[in-house]
């Protein structure tokens, strides 16, 4: 019993009560870092036409996601569906490469639309 009286506090310690510090840990980029990114990537997307070979490159280089500091306050963009995407594109056969190819270009290009919008100072 006294087991689990010390087991429920740690828990709760762990949990519940903030650590302080966690939210200072996320490390952020601005809006103008982020576009930058934005194109790069679409640089090193539209290089894959004539090196399909380099889908894999740039998918274990992507992070899982990133915070972005928009107008609005802090966005996380997940990358885990376009690393899915290049992924895929990487094994890939000659005839199912453009479609997926099309695919990823939409994808990056939506990346840009949005940070667009979310750059926008929300309505009053």
């Amino acid at each position: 019993m006294k087991h689990r009286a010390a087991l429920i506090t740690v828990l709760l310690a762990v949990y519940v009560f903030p650590c302080p510090g966690r939210a200072d840990s996320v490390k952020s980029i601005s809006m103008a870092e982020y576009r930058g990114q934005l194109s790069e990537l679409e640089s090193k997307i539209e290089s894959l036409e004539k090196r399909p070979e380099a889908a894999a490159e740039i998918q274990s280089a992507l992070p899982d996601s990133v915070t972005v500091a928009t107008s609005r306050g802090q966005v996380e963009v997940r990358y885990r569906d376009l690393k899915n995407d290049l992924a895929a594109l990487s094994r890939a056969d000659a005839t199912r490469r453009p479609a997926l190819l099309l695919h990823v270009r939409s994808y990056v290009h939506a990346l840009a639309k949005e940070a667009e919008a979310y750059d926008r100072p929300a309505d009053s």
